[in-house]
């Protein structure tokens, strides 16, 4: 029989370029719920890709005014063993990131229950062997894939191994699967020197997109005014995502975001420590871009990092240090509330760093490394240093890393970790079974070639769709698309 393979389709274009390549090289039957307003008129018209169906997301939001169904959505989470409200407070829309809407406890429920019955009726009207989604980022997306779960239904999600540009094609966020363990590819390396070396190799790869997106004013003001457009349009506000988004709302919040980046950097500049100065023991603690899915669904009861900060220095030894560094990128973020940095910089044992200062050189200069889930977990034992985690990671099997399940172990856990040995096998042992498992696929420059393109630099991701673009696009990264492609169909073809 053929299979049906499903896709949800979003802004990020990079799933859609996916099913152009499988159809022409597998014969699939292809479904896609799409996730897009401005878009629609594209996939309405393309001739690029066959869909059997297309279903519009945002269709089932029409009408949010009736009483929610308390007793559908009960009997919806345990036929399906979700946790609604895990999913809803990782969501940026619905958490304290949204600086546009407050939702009422009724409004939450009322999304709910017309996404649920969405998805519940695309599944009553087929039934498909496969999901193909990007990784989930809004409570939506992570409800669809946990019913697909459910429902036997396998789910291929394209991931990041956090080795430079190599990557994966999993059923699970950050974990590989069907592993292939092969004879050891890294040979002769007995020193960490020379496996940070070998690694540097990626790492070069991926520098283009931190320094590149969101780099042009112009397509800054080209998006803004674009945006202003929309949100006039009353239309556009009526999906819950856009709640808030007044013409006068829009922009006092731009304006505000300026003037606060602009204080904060000051702030930042003139209080955070620029010189590594300590001749202490100390630990690390790089802070995760916020907000961001690594940190809001991966680990939703350490995403407060803050709350994280206070209970890792609770833990330390009495001669040692925590270190907290800013992170770079935060800067598109605007940074954080300067009242997290004055929070932070008033624990005793704590010193704050400047977003400027190498990490590379703290991870060298540390003791251990504490990260919710980020990279620096796996580049601490690259580097020959022990970690610990807040959430299972791809990297988590290595011994060097332990796993924080219950905080009250975290001062035991610390004392063990600081006595913990680093072994350059065990670390050539994981990366020899990463590039055993994965492929080359250069996200960030697709990524930013892709901003470009469509999305005023990545400013605007709400925007009509040219199809003539989209095949140009298609043609000019073919040879990126179909080995990803060809990933999906090894991964498909297996089960």
């Amino acid at each position: 029989m053929t299979k049906k393979v499903l896709f949800w389709l979003d802004p990020s274009l990079v799933d859609f370029c996916v099913a152009k390549a499988l159809q022409d090289k597998k014969n699939y039957e292809k479904y896609a719920i799409i996730e897009t307003n401005k878009a629609r008129s594209f996939y309405e018209s393309q001739d690029l890709v066959s869909f059997k169906k297309l279903w519009y997301f945002r269709d089932c939001f029409s009408n949010l005014h009736s009483e929610p169904n308390l007793e559908y959505l009960e009997k919806f989470e345990k036929k399906y063993k979700i946790n609604l409200w895990k999913h809803v407070y990782s969501d940026v829309v619905f958490n304290q990131y949204n600086n546009y809407y407050k939702f009422s406890e009724k409004e939450i429920l009322r999304v709910l229950e017309a996404e649920c019955k969405f998805f519940e009726n695309i599944f009553e009207e087929i039934n498909p062997d496969f999901l193909i989604i990007k990784t989930t980022d809004m409570s939506n997306m992570e409800i669809l894939k946990s019913m697909c779960y459910a429902k036997k239904i396998t789910v291929f999600t394209l991931g990041f191994t956090r080795l430079g540009t190599r990557s994966y094609i999993s059923q699970e966020y950050d974990k590989l699967d069907n592993q292939t363990i092969q004879n050891k590819q890294i040979k002769n390396i007995e020193q960490f020197d020379e496996i940070k070396k070998y690694v540097s190799q990626y790492a070069e790869k991926q520098r283009d997109f931190a320094t590149n997106f969101r780099s042009s004013k112009l397509k800054w003001a080209i998006a803004s005014l674009k945006y202003l457009g929309l949100v006039s349009n009353k239309k556009h506000r009526h999906y819950y995502v856009y709640y808030g988004h007044s013409l006068f709302r829009t922009i006092f919040n731009e304006i505000s975001f300026i003037l606060k980046r602009r204080y904060r950097t000051s702030f930042i500049d003139r209080n955070l420590m620029k010189k590594i100065k300590l001749g202490v023991p100390f630990v690390y603690f790089p802070l995760h871009l916020e907000p961001e899915r690594t940190v809001l669904f991966p680990a939703p009861f350490y995403s407060d990092q803050i709350e994280v900060i206070i209970n890792i220095a609770k833990s330390l030894p009495v001669d040692y240090k925590l270190v907290v560094k800013e992170h770079p990128m935060q800067k598109i973020r605007g940074w954080r509330p300067i009242s997290h940095y004055k929070e932070i910089k008033n624990l005793p044992n704590v010193e704050v760093y400047h977003p400027s200062v190498s990490s590379k050189t703290l991870i060298e200069k540390c003791s251990l490394v504490a990260t919710i889930t980020g990279t620096s977990g796996l580049e601490a034992a690259i580097n020959g240093k022990p970690s610990v985690i807040f959430a299972d990671t791809i990297y988590s099997e290595l011994p060097s890393v332990f796993r924080i399940r219950d905080i009250e172990e975290l001062p035991d856990m610390i004392k063990t970790v600081l006595e913990t040995k680093v072994s350059i096998n065990d670390v050539t042992d994981y990366i020899s079974k990463i590039e055993a498992n994965s492929f080359d696929y250069p996200e960030g420059k697709m990524s930013l070639d892709m901003c470009k393109k469509f999305y005023y630099d990545g400013f605007l991701f709400d925007v009509e769709i040219s199809e003539s673009d989209m095949k140009e696009f298609i043609r000019d990264n073919y040879k990126t698309i179909g080995n990803i492609a060809s990933e999906f169909i090894e991964k498909i073809e297996m089960r």
